[in-house]
């Protein structure tokens, strides 16, 4: 992290108090701050500072003491009120305090004057030029103090000081700066789409200007809460938005947009109301087209609550549960309706869609976009490689002025679907000359014309990158009517990339695993997959396969592919009752990998890959001639394999004797060097001593792999 180095560098060489880092929402912010104060805790020169995390809001002071925790950070504390985090700092505490800005207020001058007390500002734009800062600084005076922000104070009416506060130093006014083009390129952040609800949905354009533009430019807003009570004046703004017809309407869309475009995903959505109250009323109206148990409402209480609002309060219990249960992708609820709490520092990756109705602009605006930006994967690869935006406002219909920054700090915030639409077009262009391949359709003229043009791994990786390119934009663009006329093309790329991996690499139980969502269902609707996949030319391997390879009439390449696949099937079939066949499938991958990179050619690789075969197929024989059993066979293959022959029968029954007297010893340390010596004592005679350990090692491990199977 050079934003670390960069904070650690300032405090211990150059001496300089303060400095300003801008990383992008969801870019990894807190834990730059929790790695840069675990950096300095550790400086000798700075004899056990004194570090402060402080923060804007009670809920974000909890998330970073749980994220502390997660880190497992020693010495800190949370202060728990203006009383103990002065004492904290009187007496002189050493470790990492966590705090509110807000315990600050009232309290008095040179509390703590020593200079090893590193301060980091959470949203320092936020918090730093009122009389809290006030505060702290004269408590502090001679503490080093970093702001960290998520969002950009440049040319905006907010953070304007904040330059001059932390940035002096630095010409560019950021000691480190990562943008939002940045985090998209390194994948810390994923890419953010939007699109425009349908126009009679949408705020009339002179009410939005005059009730929210006008209001917002003139005396700028730094937080939701700010903007709340901007919003609070705007009386005739909110009717409209919470007028029993227009929710209705909304309702229906979202839930429609929901179940089309979302829930195939598996991923999950925000609703975000104007405020409370218009919270309240989509939970009524959506449950008329969900099921009520997808939503849940979560807002912040108040004493004076009317009846509808008391609805939907709940506990703060329920509350930890709620935001749990909606992180996991399987637990309900599936959409979280919202106004202000959650739409700063709560991440959930496997939020995907945004349902926004409730007019946002600059920091408000990115702040609460990047709820849907973290990216989210599982053990089959990327789950979530975008987030959407769906405005029911109007607001991004100008962009700029909804994100009244520098373009170049803000380039990628947002891109209008329409241009992903455009790039669909452009990718399917790009991939006319894979679609003639299978113009003639699924026959043995394709399937070889296939084989030989994806013969080479870079052939087949430079069709694959552009297959999950085009799959990425389909899976968020699905279903929507304009892909209709493309349809049938992606069926047949999806096709192909299937029987590529195949030919090349024969298929796991589920054909599949490794397509995304909605393509998944796309070709389960329309594609006997399975079907084309198993129709692929294949050998059996038995004492007649040579004749076979050699009397078929087919180019030496498309042999050498066939036999491989069929090697390659036969050991993935039987490799659990018979493990010896691990090791002549990893020869038989050595030869193709030669093959492929043209190390060897085409007669001589199908000449290796034809001993290969073969010798799986004399192996039955040879176990029915000895009268071996399973067991005694894999043993005895190793031993063949290490060129051992004096004896060999016998010294496999005795070997197997022993394993099996002690079948448990991969679970014990001690009967394996049990078994390992009584092993070494009957091959020490039969085995040159330099071999001996390999030898060990290959009967033990085949036994392991009996005894796991």
């Amino acid at each position: 992290m050079s934003a670390v180095e960069k904070i650690v560098r300032r405090v211990t060489q150059e001496k300089l108090d303060s400095g300003l880092i801008w990383h992008t929402q969801g870019a990894g912010k807190t834990l730059t701050m929790i790695v840069a104060a675990h950096r300095l805790r550790k400086q000798t020169e700075l004899e056990k500072p004194t570090m402060l995390i402080v923060v804007d809001r009670t809920e974000l002071e909890g998330q970073m003491w749980g994220n502390l925790v997660s880190y497992g950070f020693p010495n800190c504390v949370v202060a728990e009120s203006k009383e103990q985090l002065r004492d904290l700092l009187r007496n002189d505490f050493r470790g990492l305090i966590v705090t509110t800005i807000q315990k600050f207020e009232g309290m008095e001058k040179n509390v703590n004057t020593r200079k090893n007390i590193i301060i980091m500002i959470d949203e320092a734009h936020r918090s730093q030029e009122a009389n809290l800062a006030n505060y702290m600084r004269a408590a502090l005076p001679n503490a080093y103090y970093f702001g960290f922000t998520g969002t950009p104070i440049d040319k905006t009416n907010i953070g304007k000081g904040t330059f001059v506060v932390f940035g002096r130093h630095d010409p560019q006014g950021y000691l480190d700066r990562y943008s939002i083009k940045e985090s998209i390129r390194d994948g810390t952040t994923v890419p953010l789409y939007y699109t425009l609800a349908p126009q009679e949905l949408r705020v009339d354009k002179e009410l939005l200007e005059k009730e929210f533009f006008e209001l917002v430019e003139k005396e700028g807003v730094a937080s939701i809460e700010e903007l709340d009570k901007i919003l609070d004046r705007a009386v005739g703004l909110k009717n409209f938005l919470k007028s029993e017809k227009r929710i209705d309407r909304i309702a229906k869309h979202i839930a429609d947009h929901f179940k089309e475009f979302v829930e195939p995903l598996g991923l999950k959505a925000f609703i975000v109301a104007v405020d409370r109250e218009g919270c309240a009323l989509y939970k009524q109206a959506i449950d008329r087209y969900l099921p009520p148990e997808y939503t849940r409402v979560v807002f912040t209480q108040g004493e004076r609550d009317t009846d509808l609002l008391k609805q939907f309060h709940i506990s703060e219990d329920e509350e930890i549960n709620i935001r749990k249960s909606f992180r996991s992708p399987d637990k309900l609820p599936k959409i979280l309706i919202v106004t202000q709490k959650l739409l700063t520092g709560f991440d959930a990756p496997i939020l995907y869609c945004m349902y926004l109705d409730k007019p946002l602009k600059d920091h408000t605006l990115l702040q609460a976009i990047a709820r849907v930006n973290r990216p989210l994967s599982d053990e089959e690869g990327e789950k979530k490689t975008a987030g959407l935006i769906v405005d029911y406002i109007g607001i991004l219909d100008n962009l700029k002025r909804a994100l009244t920054f520098d373009s170049a700090t803000i380039e990628g915030a947002l891109t209008d679907l329409t241009v992903l639409k455009e790039k669909f077009v452009e990718l399917m262009n790009q991939s006319k000359e894979y679609l003639a391949i299978m113009e003639g359709g699924i026959n043995d003229k394709t399937l070889g014309a296939i084989s030989e043009r994806f013969l080479t791994l870079e052939e087949r990786e430079k069709f694959f990158k552009l297959f999950r390119q085009i799959e990425e934009v389909y899976e968020i663009l699905s279903p929507d009517i304009f892909l209709r006329d493309y349809l049938e093309a992606y069926k047949s790329l999806t096709q192909l990339y299937k029987i590529i991996q195949n030919i090349f690499r024969p298929p796991e139980a589920d054909i599949l695993r490794d397509l995304k969502n909605k393509t998944k269902n796309l070709i389960r609707k329309h594609v006997d997959l399975s079907a084309i996949i198993h129709s692929l030319p294949s050998y059996e391997i038995d004492d007649k396969i040579i004749a076979k390879v050699e009397s078929e009439r087919a180019p030496v390449k498309r042999k050498v592919i066939n036999l491989y696949r069929s090697i390659v099937l036969h050991v993935q079939t039987n490799v659990k009752q018979e493990p010896y066949l691990y090791s002549i499938g990893e020869r038989a991958e050595e030869i193709i990998k030669k093959f492929q990179a043209n190390q060897i050619e085409s007669q001589k690789a199908l000449d290796e890959m034809m001993k290969v075969a073969e010798e799986i197929a004399s192996a039955e024989a040879e176990r029915n001639q000895y009268k071996l059993s399973r067991d005694e066979f894999n043993v005895y293959f190793v031993l063949r394999a290490n060129k051992i022959s004096n004896d060999i029968v016998a010294l496999t029954k005795e070997l197997v004797q022993i394993l099996d007297s002690r079948k448990s010893w991969p679970m014990s340390k001690k009967k394996e060097m049990e078994v390992r010596r009584d092993i070494y004592k009957l091959l020490l005679t039969k085995v040159e001593r330099d071999r001996l350990p390999d030898v060990v090692n290959s009967v033990l491990e085949i036994h392991r792999r009996m005894v796991e199977r």
